[in-house]
């Protein structure tokens, strides 16, 4: 069915008889409008039009919105006069980072946000598949107020986490004082590598940038963003420490490199790697900071069973915890790593003390290996 229409009055009867006929669906619909010359000579002309849509069609919005954002900035305006569009028109701008629709409905309309009704479209069916994506809303909704557009916290967070760098600025402008948004939002705008937002916020916003905040940039490989905010809180070392720890769990050698070069200590991310199982992140630290690498860094190898970080803090030197590494590995029952250290070491090892912990913590393997293999110790007391 084609769509040839001369007028506003025209178009609409169109509609009409499109949605009684049902012979297809509102992409269908849409697809038939894109080959039309919607006479836009007014604002009264296209608020019927999309009024007409509104009403004839339950799930238009989400795609009549992007479709009719493709014919420019104009018809947008004018359907920020029309009632059911509104709160459509919010999501659109959230998902989108439309400054512009913004801008017209905080002149035309003051947009009360129910928590009902945003729970209502977040757990849509249908809204998985439409055009303005799920996880915006669900933002929205999570810890929802229900405020005025005009100081709603929650659509400057969205803007935040979602890089929208000039609806950010429009927000916290023209729209809120202070640090209107949530500090919550400083992770996921970190974890997605956000830098002219972070910084915007940082400088406009007195927005705190702490150290989970580093470790989400870390952690995700934002090195640009993560070297800024340490630069920030050269005197907070608990936002370095928290980066290391990121880079380490996650791998992210490229990250360590980027740190040492720019001459930051991150030999204690050792600690980490051996926790997390890193073997080439500890492989790098100590090929480039092995004497800065923590001493407790083989006791607590030893304590987690990680043979492979054992052996390569041997071959790197860093033995001066040798004996206490022992007792931690049969504390903890580790007998590879018992067998290892007496292996390379067994003069420096006290195998008396070693006999008597493997009895307290009642591990049979470890207290089996000391007593046969051990017994002929010259430490053996």
């Amino acid at each position: 069915m084609a769509l040839c229409v001369f007028g506003t009055a025209e178009l609409v009867s169109a509609i009409a008889s499109f949605q009684r006929g049902l012979h297809g669906d509102t992409l269908d619909l849409l697809h038939e409008l894109d080959v039309v010359e919607i006479p836009f000579v007014s604002d009264a002309s296209l608020v019927a039009i999309a009024e007409t849509l509104a009403i004839a069609f339950a799930s238009v919005h989400r795609a009549f919105l992007p479709w009719l954002a493709r014919r420019g900035p104009a018809p947008l305006a004018h359907v920020c006069h029309v009632k059911h569009l509104r709160h459509e028109l919010l999501y659109f701008a959230l998902a989108y980072g439309r400054v512009d629709i913004m801008q017209h409905l905080s002149k035309t309309a003051r947009i009360l946000l129910s928590p009902a009704r945003l729970q209502l479209l977040a757990s849509s069916a249908a809204l998985a598949s439409s055009e303005v994506p799920y996880t915006t809303l669900q933002s929205l909704r999570d810890g929802f107020r229900p405020l005025r557009i005009d100081v709603c916290r929650n659509a400057l967070g969205v803007a935040c986490v979602q890089g929208y760098l000039p609806l950010v600025q429009h927000l916290l402008e023209h729209r809120m004082t202070g640090r209107a948004w949530e500090p919550s939002s400083a992770v996921l705008i970190c974890s997605r590598g956000h830098l002219d937002v972070a910084r915007y916020l940082c400088d406009h916003a007195c927005a705190g940038f702490g150290a989970d905040a580093a470790a989400a940039a870390a952690g995700n490989g934002h090195m640009d963003l993560l070297v800024f905010l340490l630069r920030r809180a050269r005197d907070d070392n608990s936002v370095l420490d928290a980066a290391l720890v990121a880079a380490a769990k996650y791998g992210r050698v490229d990250v360590l490199a980027r740190l040492h070069a720019a001459s930051y200590d991150v030999a204690t991310a050792a600690i980490p790697a051996i926790t997390y199982d890193k073997v080439g992140i500890l492989c790098f630290l100590l090929s480039h900071q092995s004497n800065c690498v923590p001493a407790q860094a083989l006791e607590h190898a030893a304590m987690l069973g990680r043979l492979d970080a054992v052996q390569l803090l041997h071959e790197y030197g860093l033995v001066s915890r040798r004996h206490e590494a022992l007792l931690a590995a049969v504390t903890n029952g580790h007998e590879p790593i018992v067998r290892y250290l007496y292996s390379i070491a067994a003069s420096d090892l006290n195998t008396a003390v070693a006999i008597k912990e493997a009895k307290r913590a009642k591990h049979r393997e470890v207290l089996r290996y000391l007593k046969t293999q051990r017994a002929n110790d010259c430490r053996v007391q």
